[in-house]
Order: structure tokens, then C-alpha cells, then sequence
């Protein structure tokens, strides 16, 4: 029996007992496959049947006379039709030789897939966080998820809670905490900055920040809009020197939307042509970035956008982001005091016996203060007679015009604090403080007043009982909005091995 390749035509011929069939399938182009197969005596192939097999659906086998030429159905028809039980003769060897490339092809698909996975979770796994989030919650698992805002009836912001700092210890009312510095004297308040989206691409995460607002601006320039007041899609704008038509964003749907996935592409390769040249680099880009991850910013930017043209639609919108924005800051102030405070952690702990961890916890961003860049909501206080307060306050002078470059931060102590445990935060502070060269004191940009005014803001899990206020505790215990939320409180003793109850001795009496 021979296959012949070149028109699938079969020349079939009755095997005698001890012969050896020999054939070559081509299953799709330059794909073929070899077989050979020997006759037992005593039995039929199934090709030189007359009629189906036993158990075989007639209409899925054709019948072959012996000795005529064998015509095969349409390319492929056969060859898909699953194969079924054929009693004593060997299946059709189409189907089988079918059957394995098919098997064959999937197998190397599956691999394909497999490999791609790997990847993606090789790239994912490369560049982890640069540390664990510390606390309560993160290292010794001891407090349940907390609850949303929204679930606690409160009306904080979802981006974040409030800003850092704590109150000024007693022993430290006429010293320099109330300039503590912060790396957020520098901070970048503008949402263009990137956001604080995670990295992707080869990128340092800095690099990314300052290409994702060369992004942003581009889209902005590209559509001619600088603030956060967009105009109609339907109002024609063009450019009165090279008549183009300006595009302006659909910001009601998302970015692939059709007409807004159009702006992106079109940002997307101005940003990679002007890119081209190093000269051209914003700067604070150091490497040339992937065409792949440029197309992908513009629409981060698009959404960064829409938040600033959704501040505009309704009075409603407008504070509710006003919110947002304010906890956001006030909360990256508070985690960066946090982090300032830890990297004197380690040798501090060592010193005095504490226990690692558990200095770890009760310095927490969650239990730091939080910081006003401006007088309350509730009050009729304009923002230039506060800033006159809190000049007065720290006895400088009341020129306006040398108050207009100074910039102050109204710390707002915590209720639900304990003096012991305010005492312990701003112990650290100093530390902090004390630390620092007089050229990075110099630069320190906000000035840090100190006043009567408490945070209502609850840490998201509990301190150690030892910070509660008892009183605080059980009064905010009877409002049913923040019951669940203080559930946990009141349950964690500081462990007996911590060595804090000694250090608390050692620091009185050296006070006294």
C-alpha cells in the first residue's frame, strides 16, 4: 500500500499475511508523518474490508473495492471525524496518524501557554515591594481585616486617611519637633506625577513617575487644555496657525472607548518620536523606555484627567475629591514620619533590649498624627488668617509679605492617644531629628505648629492597650457607627518580653 503525497491519492492493494505496509501523510502543509504497519496472518486490514467495520458507523467509513484506486473524501473530512471501536481489525490509519499530529499539535500549544506563564510570573516576582508593610496587621496577624469606610459609617476619603505626625511631647513643648522635616517637604501633590502606580517595564520606579507626567503633559498639550475645565467633545477647536482640529477626550466613557483610545495611540507615538533623541529626554529619565510601555501611560493619564474633570461637573464632586485629595497628602506625610523613625529602629532596639517587632508596631504610620495644612472646614477662619495664627504661635514675624514664601502644618493630635504613648513617638522623633546635618534641617520647608486641635481619624487596626485612652474608649464605644470598628481594642497587653515596661522606667527616671 503507498500514499502518494502529491494528490492524496491512494493506490490500494490487497496485503498478503507477512507483508509490511509502508506510508508517508502529509496532515498540513510541510507537516508529514511515516508509518509502516506488518499483516498477522489470519486477519483482514481494515482497509481491505468490504464495508464498515464492526461497531462503526457506516457514514463515517468509506468502502473500498478491492483492486480500484482509492478516492479520499474532502481534505480532512476523515481526518477529524473521531475515531471508535473496530473489533478485531486495526482503526483506519488516516485516523490514527490524525489523532497523533492533532495530540501533537496540542501538546505544543500547551507548552506555549506554559511558558508564557512562567514568564509573566517570573517578570511579576522580580522586582518586589521594598518592604513589607509593617504594623499590627501586616507582622503578627493579630487583627482582622478592617471594614471600609463606608461600612463604618464614616465619610473619610477611599484613597487614604489622614496625614502624619503626632503630638508634641511635654518635655519637648519649646524645642525643634514643631519643625520636624519630612521627605514629603518635597512631596509632588499634582496627580499627574504618576499617581504612585506600581512599575512596569524595565524602568526604575522614579524613571516611570517622571515619564508618566511627561505622558500627561503631552496629552494635555496634544489636546490644548491646561486646567481641569475640558471642553464640549462637539465644540470644534483648531489651530489658528496650522488649522488642525485640537481632539478632546469623551471623559464620560473609560479610555477604550473607540474615539478616546484614538487620543492615546496618537500621544502615545508623539511621546515615542520626541523620545527618540536623548536630548529630548524630560528631566530625570536615564533610560530609554519600552515603545510598549509608553502606549500603555496615556491611558493612566487619560484617567488621571478624568479625575480633574470630574471635579468640575458638580458642587458634590468637587468636595468629595477636595476630601480625598487632602487624606491622600496627610496620609503620605504620616507614613513617611513612620519611616523616618524606623531607620533608627534597629540599632535602638539593640541598645535597650526592645523587642524588635514590637518597637516596629508601636511606631506605625496608622498611629501617628495627622497634620492641617489650613484651618478647619467648620470654621469661618480664612487660610491667611491661619497661617498669621500659627506664625504668632511660634513667635515669628507677622509681615504678610515674608509669611508668603513660610509654610506651616497644623499637627493634629490623635483623641484616642494616651500621653505615655505620645511621649514614646515624639522620644523618636527627636531621635530623628537630632540625627539630621544642619544643611538638611535648612532645608526643611514646612514648619510644624503644635496646637489644641485633636484628629478624629481611628487607626485602621489597634494599638496596644497601653495607647488607649480609656476614657475615649468608652465613650466612642456607645456611638454604633464606630462599634465595630473598636471591637479589637482593648485586647492587646504589650507582650511581657518586650522589654518596653523597663525602658518606660529608664526614660522617667532620667527625666526625673
Amino acid at each position: 500500500m503507498k500514499f502518494k503525497p502529491d494528490n492524496w491519492g491512494l493506490e490500494a492493494v490487497a496485503p498478503a499475511p507477512g507483508d509490511t505496509i509502508h506510508g508517508l501523510v502529509f496532515s498540513e502543509p510541510f507537516v508529514s508523518l511515516s508509518f509502516s504497519l506488518k499483516v498477522r496472518p489470519g486477519r483482514k486490514t481494515a482497509m481491505s474490508r468490504r464495508g464498515p467495520p464492526p461497531n462503526m458507523d457506516p457514514s463515517r467509513y468509506m468502502e473500498v473495492p478491492a483492486g480500484d484506486p482509492f478516492q479520499p473524501p474532502s481534505q480532512g473530512a476523515t481526518l477529524r471525524s473521531q475515531s471508535s471501536h473496530f473489533g478485531l481489525g486495526p482503526p483506519p490509519l488516516l485516523e490514527m496518524v490524525e489523532t497523533l499530529v492533532h495530540d501533537t499539535r496540542e501538546l505544543k500549544e500547551e507548552t506555549r501557554d506554559l511558558k508564557q506563564r512562567v514568564g509573566s510570573l517570573e517578570a511579576t516576582t522580580a522586582n518586589p515591594t521594598s518592604r513589607p508593610r509593617r504594623g499590627v496587621a501586616a507582622q503578627r496577624g493579630r487583627v482582622p481585616k478592617p471594614k471600609t469606610r463606608s461600612q463604618r459609617n464614616r465619610s473619610t476619603a477611599t484613597a487614604a486617611d489622614n496625614s502624619d505626625d503626632s503630638s508634641i511631647d511635654p518635655s519637648l513643648r519649646d524645642g525643634p519637633p514643631s519643625e520636624f522635616p519630612t521627605d514629603t517637604d518635597t512631596e509632588v501633590t499634582d496627580l499627574e506625577a504618576g499617581g504612585g502606580e506600581e512599575n512596569t517595564g524595565e524602568l526604575p520606579p522614579s524613571e516611570k513617575t517622571v515619564l508618566q507626567a511627561h505622558v500627561t503633559k503631552a496629552f494635555r498639550r496634544i489636546c490644548n487644555v491646561k486646567g481641569n475645565e475640558w471642553p464640549d467633545p462637539s465644540f470644534i477647536r483648531t489651530n489658528p496657525i496650522t488649522q488642525e482640529t485640537y481632539p478632546t477626550p469623551f471623559f464620560p466613557f473609560d479610555a477604550s472607548d473607540a474615539r478616546n483610545a484614538r487620543i492615546c495611540r496618537i500621544v502615545a507615538e508623539q511621546v515615542i518620536n520626541e523620545l527618540a533623541k536623548p536630548e529630548r529626554w524630560p528631566k530625570g529619565l536615564k533610560h530609554h523606555p519600552d515603545a510598549e510601555l509608553i502606549e500603555q501611560m496615556p491611558k493612566r493619564s487619560f484617567v488621571v484627567l478624568k479625575r480633574g474633570w470630574a471635579k468640575t461637573q458638580n458642587q458634590e464632586a468637587v468636595l468629595t475629591a477636595e476630601v480625598n485629595d487632602r487624606s491622600h497628602r496627610q496620609r503620605q506625610r504620616r507614613v513617611r514620619k513612620s519611616e523616618n523613625v524606623l531607620k533608627l529602629a534597629d540599632e535602638y532596639a539593640a541598645e535597650h533590649n526592645i523587642d524588635i517587632v514590637f518597637l516596629q508596631n508601636l511606631l506605625d504610620a496608622e498611629f501617628f498624627s495627622d497634620e492641617a495644612s489650613g484651618p478647619e472646614d467648620e470654621t469661618n477662619e480664612t487660610a491667611a488668617a491661619w497661617k498669621v495664627r500659627m506664625a504668632a504661635l511660634l513667635q515669628m514675624p507677622l509681615d504678610p509679605s515674608a509669611l508668603e514664601k513660610i509654610h506651616f502644618l497644623e499637627v493634629l493630635a490623635p483623641a484616642w492617644r494616651t500621653d505615655l504613648y505620645s511621649d514614646v513617638i515624639h522620644k523618636f522623633q527627636q531621635l530623628w531629628y537630632d540625627s539630621l546635618s544642619e544643611r538638611q534641617k535648612a532645608a526643611i520647608k514646612y514648619h510644624r505648629v503644635h496646637t489644641n486641635r485633636t484628629s478624629p481619624r481611628i487607626p485602621a487596626y489597634a494599638p496596644y492597650n497601653f495607647g488607649i485612652s480609656e476614657e475615649w474608649l468608652k465613650q466612642n464605644r456607645l456611638d454604633r457607627g464606630k462599634r465595630n470598628l473598636l471591637k479589637t481594642w482593648g485586647k492587646y497587653p504589650e507582650p511581657e518580653d518586650s522589654g518596653f515596661a523597663h525602658w518606660v522606667m529608664s526614660q522617667e527616671g532620667q527625666r526625673n
